[in-house]
């Protein structure tokens, strides 16, 4: 068992960071300054968020901010995406800082983590764990082409430069990025930064001055490893630089005066993506039901002159064929906007026995047969109109 009063010291260190933040404004000049709190809602898991994001960053510059604080609470992540963003943040013009803070599960990916460990600074919310779990890294969905050797030894390079600023462990960005084991933090004299290690400490009596804690264990689901750092044992590992209750402490840490400070937020998309898109799916296949028993005219009276009536039928089955060509490209639009979504199973299939690059054939199909069945029913529907 850890000597209980370690465990009060290092939190202790962290909460008096945080009141540190909090007075951080009455003990220097505090500049007012423009700031930009920017939310970033969901996970990080697709190319169009790392996009928008960078869009984000580079208005906040042209209107003149002098601070952003971008707040993450995303629990999953793609590697390509998060290294997308530790780009966006590293060449933004404006200082960029990270807090982590999730008020729902409480918890972030680590993920997140790697963000803001390639910002000027970050931070951890109280209550927010950063938290690895076998999957979180969702790059079944990122193009089939996606070189990984490389993307990673980008993201590696990108929390190294905050790591070697933070005079945090060597080891700490390829931990966030893949835990491989169960790994320890361990403090190796009282006030040093902590350290990973594989080892499990020796058994510490009431003198010990070492502080040990187990941020990653083997044997998550599947086997694999899975990782919770608490939000003292980040800062430990100076991997955060505080921890804090609020945005506002941030802001005072860096030594802002938020005047004024802007609030904007921006989500993943993904999910909403997904369901725009079976509702589109769902759409089309209606359109192209009703075009059908358009066309299927039934004719009371043998001896009356029927013309009419398919001339009627043809111009109503035209415009509803219309319509599903239009529900068609927005689908295709929608996939567009996010490849991710083909690489998911296909709309009306499964994921028994398939894997994602089964699911992008699927997709294919599913469109091709559409787009072959509208073309049928406009031949059809113009001879109609002929008669």
């Amino acid at each position: 068992m850890r000597p209980m009063f370690l465990y009060i010291r290092v939190a202790a260190a962290c909460v008096l960071a945080g009141a540190g933040a909090a007075g951080g404004q009455q003990q220097g000049a505090a500049a007012p300054r423009r700031v930009v709190h920017l939310h970033v809602r969901g996970d990080l898991d697709n190319l169009r968020l790392a996009g928008d994001f960078q869009a984000k960053l580079r208005s906040a510059a042209q209107d003149g901010a002098g601070l952003i604080v971008v707040e993450l609470d995303g629990d999953r992540w793609r590697a390509d995406v998060v290294d997308a963003m530790c780009r966006h943040v590293q060449q933004s013009a404006v200082p960029v800082v990270v807090l982590l803070q999730d008020q729902q599960d409480h918890r972030v990916g680590t993920g997140a983590a790697l963000v803001g460990l390639a910002a000027v600074a970050c931070y951890a919310e109280a209550k927010t764990d950063i938290v690895f779990k076998p999957g979180d890294d969702r790059r079944e969905l990122a193009p089939k082409a996606t070189k990984w050797e490389e993307v990673e030894q980008s993201l590696l390079g990108a929390a190294a430069e905050g790591q070697r600023l933070r005079g945090a462990d060597v080891r700490l960005p390829g931990f966030l990025m893949k835990p491989a084991s169960s790994m320890w933090a361990l403090e190796p004299t009282p006030g040093a930064a902590m350290l990973l290690s594989p080892t499990a400490p020796p058994s510490t009596g009431a003198g010990s001055a070492q502080f040990a804690a187990r941020v990653a264990e083997q044997g998550g689901a599947g086997g694999g490893v899975t990782a919770t750092i608490r939000p003292e044992i980040a800062a430990g590992l100076r991997l955060v630089k505080a921890v804090v209750s609020r945005a506002g402490e941030v802001i005072a840490d860096q030594g802002a005066v938020a005047r004024p400070l802007i609030n904007e937020s921006m989500a993943s998309g993904l999910g909403d993506g997904a369901k725009n898109l079976r509702r589109s799916m769902e759409h089309l296949d209606s359109a192209i039901e009703s075009a059908e028993r358009t066309l299927e005219v039934r004719v009371p009276d043998q001896r009356q002159n029927t013309d009419s009536l398919y001339r009627a039928a043809g111009r109503d089955a035209l415009g509803q064929a219309q319509q599903a060509t239009a529900l068609l490209d927005e689908a295709e639009r929608l996939a567009s906007d996010y490849p991710e979504l083909v690489r998911m199973p296909a709309f009306g299939q499964t994921e028994i026995g398939t894997d994602a690059d089964d699911h992008e054939g699927q997709w294919r199909k599913v469109i091709q047969k559409r787009r072959d069945k509208i073309t049928k029913l406009e031949v059809k529907a113009r001879g109609y109109v002929r008669r």
